[in-house]
């Protein structure tokens, strides 16, 4: 399945904008469309599932960075 920014966020209770920052820093994978938006798939909800995970056991975004 693929979801939009709007759709993706909403999923995991975030901002837009956290989630565009997560994409900008190579934290979070996502692909673009042909109108060059952010899109995210299966992948990413799996991704997005493992640094909640971490910042639910108190690790900073910095840390998961590294």
């Amino acid at each position: 399945m693929i979801y939009s920014l709007k759709q993706f966020a909403e999923m995991f209770n975030m901002t837009e904008h956290t989630i565009r920052y997560y994409t900008d820093i190579n934290l979070l994978p996502c692909q673009r469309d042909k109108g060059n938006r952010r899109i995210f798939n299966e992948e990413s909800v799996n991704w997005m599932q493992g640094i909640a995970c971490l910042k639910g056991c108190g690790a900073s975004i910095e840390d998961i960075k590294e």
